[in-house]
C-alpha cells in the first residue's frame, strides 16, 4: 500500500479490504462503537507509537477520507446540505479549546471523540498533583488507584481545578464554516461515519466482477487500493466496449 508524509506523520492508505471492513462497522450509531472503529483506523495507518491529539485525529481522518474517496462529498447538517472539499475543509477548520494551567494539577488532555464521564477522563488523566509542597505521581498508577487517591483528596482546591477542567473539555468544539462539532460527546463521529460510508452492496459487486473477469483473491483485495480496485474495474468496462462483448455487472461504484 502506497504510505504517504501528512503534517509530522507516516500514513499509509486503506486497502480496499480496509475500507471494507471500516464500511461494515459503520452501521452503528453507538458513539463507543464509532470511538474504537476511528481509533483503529488511524492506529492502523499512521506509523509509529508518537501520542496523536485530538485536532491531528480529525486532521488525518480527512486525509484518509480523500485518499480514499476523493476529496469532494455532500453532507446533510442539521437539515441543511453542503457541498465540501477536503482541502477546504482543512484550511478552515479550528478548535475552541480553553486552556486551564495549574502548577498543581498537571494532566494530559484527552483525545478520545467520545467521553462518557469527563469528570473520570480528566481523573484518569492527571500526570501529578501537587499537595503540601509535596508531588504525587500520577503517571505510573493504574486508572483504579488514580480513582482511589484523588477521592481521598480532601484539599478543596484540587477539587474545584479538576472540576473546572472537566468543565472546559464540555467546550471543546470544531468549528468549521458555520457547523460545530463537539470533540468528545459523539457529535464528530457521526459527521466522520458520515463521509466514509458508502453503500455496502456496490463493494460487494465491485468484489465480484473483479473475481470473476480478473479472477482477484482474498490477497489481492488486501494489496489494492479502493482507487486501485476502480482502475481495473474501469480497464475490464473498457475491454468489454472495445470487444463488443458485453458489459460488467452494473453499479459499480
Amino acid at each position: 500500500m502506497n504510505q504517504y508524509f501528512y503534517e509530522s506523520y507516516e500514513i499509509t492508505e486503506l486497502s480496499y479490504f480496509e475500507y471494507k471492513n471500516l464500511v461494515k462497522n459503520l452501521f452503528t450509531d453507538d458513539p463507543w462503537v464509532l470511538n474504537q472503529v476511528f481509533n483503529n483506523t488511524i492506529n492502523n495507518a499512521v506509523k509509529g507509537n508518537k501520542e496523536i491529539d485530538i485536532f491531528d485525529k480529525v486532521k488525518i481522518l480527512l486525509f484518509l477520507r480523500s485518499l480514499t474517496l476523493g476529496e469532494d462529498f455532500d453532507i446533510t447538517f442539521k437539515e441543511k446540505n453542503y457541498k465540501m472539499n477536503i482541502n477546504s475543509i482543512v484550511n478552515n477548520i479550528s478548535i475552541n479549546s480553553n486552556e486551564i494551567v495549574s502548577d498543581r494539577v498537571t494532566f494530559k488532555k484527552s483525545n478520545s471523540f467520545y467521553v462518557e464521564n469527563l469528570l473520570n477522563e480528566v481523573i484518569i488523566s492527571i500526570e501529578k498533583i501537587v499537595l503540601d509542597n509535596d508531588e504525587i505521581n500520577f503517571s505510573k498508577l493504574t486508572n483504579e488507584q488514580k480513582d482511589i487517591i484523588f477521592n481521598e483528596i480532601s484539599d478543596s482546591n484540587i477539587s474545584q481545578i479538576v472540576n473546572s477542567i472537566a468543565d472546559n473539555l464540555k467546550q471543546d468544539n470544531l468549528n468549521l464554516f458555520d457547523m460545530n462539532f463537539n470533540l468528545h460527546n459523539g457529535d464528530i463521529l457521526y459527521f466522520f461515519k458520515n463521509i466514509f460510508k458508502t453503500d455496502l452492496n456496490s463493494l460487494y459487486d465491485l468484489e465480484y466482477a473483479l473475481i470473476k473477469n480478473l479472477n482477484l483473491n482474498t490477497v489481492d483485495f488486501q494489496n489494492y487500493s479502493l482507487s486501485e480496485i476502480k482502475i481495473l474495474l474501469n480497464k475490464l468496462k473498457d475491454e468489454y466496449k472495445d470487444n463488443k462483448q458485453g458489459g460488467v455487472p452494473h453499479n459499480q461504484m
